[in-house]
């Protein structure tokens, strides 16, 4: 049988996933760690060295990022409502609307 005709690729396929269903688990067991106390924290790095300036460059790099999705969204919002107010202004009065006071 030629390996590459239809039947022989999904044969061989077919093998690969049931291989890669069986040993992914098996590999996913044997390599986890636990820790019995549940009470330990990482302290960041103290000093003055790179490592330490790197990470607080991180840190602000990702407040900034933080600070500048929340303004975005904010005015993405807002632009949004008064775009809505704009069109629900031009909008003939719908059946159900009350009736302005003249």
């Amino acid at each position: 049988m030629k390996t590459n005709s239809p039947r022989m690729r999904g044969l061989i396929s077919a093998i690969a996933l049931a291989a890669a269903s069986l040993t992914l688990p098996a590999m996913a067991q044997t390599t986890t760690t636990t820790t019995t106390d549940s009470t330990v924290k990482t302290e960041p790095a103290k000093g003055t060295g790179p490592v330490q300036r790197a990470e607080d460059a991180t840190v602000r790099g990702a407040k900034r990022a933080g600070h500048a999705t929340a303004n975005a969204g904010r005015k993405s919002a807002a632009a949004v409502r008064h775009t809505g107010e704009k069109i629900g202004s031009k909008l003939p009065p719908g059946p159900n609307d009350p009736k302005p006071a003249n």
